[in-house]
Formats: C-alpha cells, structure tokens, sequence
C-alpha cells in the first residue's frame, strides 16, 4: 500500500510531502499507521511521493485503519501546533444571515441562505488527547481546557457514522468524514461542519448574523407603484434595484404584493391595489381600470378591453388612460363595480392573445 502519511518513533505524524531527498531518513524509522509494518519514502523525481513498505512481502494492511489512525493524529498535530504557535484551529460552521442593506423599504431585512463562519477553537481550548474516555464513552480525539470544564469531542467517520447513543449523551460533538488523504491533510488545520464533509451534535446554536452589504442580491420583491403621472406598474425586482427605483421622484406610491395575492392574474393584483391606494387612500391614478369604457376580460393574455375604441370593442394597455380624450373615471369603487357588471355581457373573452407584457406599460 502507499501512503502519504505515516509515523515515527516519537509518535509524530509525518508527511512525505514535507521530506527533501538528502535527509528523506532524519524522521525515521517510519512505521505504517495501517499494519505497524516498516515503511521508506519514495521521493524520485517522476511518481508522487509515497511511503512503501519496507519488505516486498504480502502484508495484511487495512486501509480504514491507516485513515482512521492518520485522521486521529492529524488533528491532535495540528490542534497541538495551532496552540504552540499562536494559530487557529478552525471550526468551519454555517450561520444564518439577515442582509439589512435595503432595511430602510424592507424593515425585515432579507433572510440569505446560511453562510460558512470560521471559529477559532483554540480561543476556548487548550489541549487535544486520543481515545480519551469521558462521559462512559470514548472520544476518538477529546479537546479540553486546563482547569475547566469545556470539552469538544472530535469523531472520525471512515466507515460508519458515530454510535446513536453517543449523539445522543449531550456531549458536544464534531463528526468529520474521511475518505482520502486530502481529508486528513486537511484536519490539520481545521474542520468543517455542516457540510457533506462533517456534522455538529449538542452544540450551542448560533444567533443570526445581520449584515448591510451583500454582494450580490438574491431577494426579490414584487411591487406596485403608482407614478405621478397617474400611471402604475407592478414590476418584480432585487432588493437593491428597488432601492434606486424607488427613490425616484416621479413614484408618489407603491406597495410590496404580498402572497395572498400571488394566485391572481397581473390585471386583477393591480385592481385591487388600485382599490386601495386610488379609491380608498386618495392617491391619484389614471388607467382603464378606473375608466367606465375599461373591462377586464377573462382572458389570461389580454387582460383589458376597452368599448370607446372608434366605435369597436379593442385590446387596450392599463396604462392607456394617460393619454386618452375619452377617459371618463368612475368616482367610487361600487360605481366602478356595477360599471363592469354592466359591460359583462358585451365583453369578448376568446381573442388571439397579445404578449401580456405589451399591456402592462411602465
């Protein structure tokens, strides 16, 4: 069997790729972590470098146990050395966070999918031991602190996954998977949780995290506005789009769609938002919604028709009203109600379908 990695007489873990050819022997003897059989490094000039057994015999040598044992070792090394040195020794975990960027039109902030934060474990403790019993099991690798309580147990998963009984004692846990060399490589400087890569039991939660920047943002919103034109638009955006749409000055009004009114088509949201902010809070507008000539149609594609057209029933885009000579607004909402059951029975509701998007104008 190859191997990267192996130990020494002094019970260190070694790497072959930190051995030079002149002293490629200064660290040994070197004893296989799978079989306790002797091993040489390899360090030619062509293959990678490798430790190979000593003799060429066939040897019984297990390679779960060469990780599991190197796994052990490599964070207990590199803990120990992360101490001595004045380093960290890092827990990678995921955090939720709250981006507050856009906070002054979202007061909830925008909830981001969960986001790695490295931890320094050497900051709560102090010393990393093998196969150390503590609450009436046994920790494949146990961090503590002199002269306290803290502890934090570290499990290797090579082949199978932490005993149920053990997660469940309350004992803080890390459980980290090792499946090649990289991992163990790796466990030398720190270990990630969360991940497919490693777990966390027992361990205290963290609070959210609220930030005012993101780099790029994922939230969008759904809003109504009303222009001081009198022309309305329901748009979907980023958070920090809208932030620059709605700072314009020609906005006199606008509204997030909830959910409640997500199943309705476009034309009826607007309707109903137009109920509200025109009819009932005094904010001017002027589209075919709140002409006595408009209807809605039962079309999902062409929404609106209007019956003032040179004397046709036609097509016609909300916001057509601006413009229009014949413009006659209803002034209540009941008016505007009975107005459109009046013209029900004339409606047509099977015409080709224009693009939807050509009759909801900006």
């Amino acid at each position: 069997m190859k191997a990267r990695f192996c130990t020494n007489t002094h019970g260190d873990l070694v790497d072959v790729k930190e051995l030079r050819a002149e002293d490629r022997n200064a660290r040994g003897p070197y004893t296989c972590l799978g079989c306790g059989n002797g091993m040489l490094p390899v360090l030619g000039k062509i293959r990678v470098h490798h430790f190979r057994h000593t003799s060429d015999a066939e040897i019984d040598c297990s390679h779960e146990t060469y990780l599991h044992r190197a796994a052990k070792m490599a964070v207990v090394a590199g803990f120990t050395a992360a101490c001595r040195e004045g380093r960290q020794y890092k827990l990678t975990r995921n955090r939720k966070v709250r981006c507050m960027s856009a906070a002054d039109l979202f007061p909830d902030g925008c909830s981001k999918p969960e986001a790695p934060e490295v931890f320094d474990l050497t900051q709560w403790l102090d010393t990393a031991a093998e196969e150390v019993g503590v609450g009436g099991f046994i920790a494949d690798v146990l961090l503590t602190k002199g002269g306290e309580g803290a502890r934090l147990l570290i499990e290797i998963e090579v082949s199978h996954p932490c005993a149920p009984e053990k997660l469940a004692s309350g004992l803080p846990i890390l459980e980290t998977k090792v499946s090649s060399e990289k991992d163990i490589a790796r466990l030398r400087t720190g270990i990630t949780i969360d991940s497919d890569r490693g777990r966390g039991f027992n361990l205290s939660p963290l609070s959210e995290r609220f930030v005012d920047r993101c780099s790029a943002c994922p939230k969008e919103e759904t809003v109504f506005i009303i222009y001081r034109s009198g022309k309305v638009q329901m748009t979907s955006q980023s958070r920090q789009r809208f932030k620059k749409i709605l700072a314009r000055s020609s906005i006199v009004h606008w509204e997030v769609v909830t959910d409640k009114l997500r199943g309705l088509r476009p034309v009826e949201r607007i309707d109903a938002f137009l109920k509200a902010a025109h009819y009932e809070g005094g904010v001017n507008a002027r589209t075919c919604l709140q002409c006595r000539y408009g209807a809605i149609s039962n079309s999902t594609r062409q929404p609106m028709v209007c019956f003032k057209q040179r004397g046709k029933i036609l097509p016609t885009g909300i916001n057509k009203a601006t413009n229009c000579l014949e413009y006659s607004p209803v002034q209540t909402y009941d008016e505007l109600l009975q107005a459109r059951q009046n013209r029900a029975a004339d409606q047509p509701s099977d015409r080709d379908d224009p693009r939807e998007d050509n009759l909801i104008e900006d």
